[in-house]
């Protein structure tokens, strides 16, 4: 078990991932939107505009998901357990909008991008989020252990994309490596085949 973790810690993160894209700004554009309808047309909103800035400020970091995954992580899970903090001191309903939906992104590309030291800490992170909406916001067991696995959901997705990625990265290389021993046999025996021929003809000449 102990040599599973270390490999699992010593796990390097993904070379090149890709970075920000146009469908990234669209996301981005996509979950403001929503923000800025929900606070304004639903009544139920707890502290609307808190919430928002809140949603706002997280928001950004599907951005850099890819290339700074842990980054992510702390940035977003970090302000709304903040929030919720302070709101749950203050005696207020927790931030709660249906646009935050976007935090099941960050676990996902947590496991697929991050090392597996920054993998660790970032979950480390959200397990910390999950644990102080229990203690300010306490669901139920049955809610909480939901909320646990449609957290972790995500992240094991991410994992097993990761492993899937990286098979087929090695059923290339094998292949590669195939077709250059067989091209190399291929010219052996092209010029085992000529040799004796070519010193029959210099010699003739």
């Amino acid at each position: 078990m102990r040599a599973r973790l270390r490999t699992a810690l010593a796990e390097p993160a993904v070379a090149d991932p890709p970075r920000r894209v146009r469908r990234d700004r669209v996301l981005l554009v996509a979950i403001l939107l929503a923000a800025v309808l929900e606070v304004t047309f639903r009544e139920d909103v707890p502290n609307r505009w808190v919430s928002f800035a809140f949603t706002l400020l997280a928001s950004t970091t599907v951005l850099f998901r890819r290339t700074r995954p842990l980054a992510a992580i702390v940035v977003a899970f970090g302000f709304v357990t903040i929030g919720d903090v302070v709101m749950g001191l203050v005696g207020r309903e927790q931030i709660e909008l249906y646009s935050m939906a976007f935090f099941l992104l960050l676990p996902y590309a947590l496991t697929r991008w991050a090392s597996g030291r920054d993998a660790l800490l970032g979950l480390l992170v959200v397990d910390l989020a999950w644990l102080a909406d229990i203690v300010f916001q306490y669901p139920g067991l049955g809610d909480a252990i939901g909320g646990a696995v449609f957290l972790m959901f995500p992240a094991a997705l991410g994992a097993i994309v990761r492993l899937e990625s990286r098979s087929r990265e090695r059923e290339l290389d094998e292949v590669r490596f195939r077709e250059r021993a067989q091209l190399a046999r291929e010219l052996h025996d092209t010029v085992a085949h000529h040799g004796p021929i070519t010193l029959l003809v210099n010699n003739a000449g």
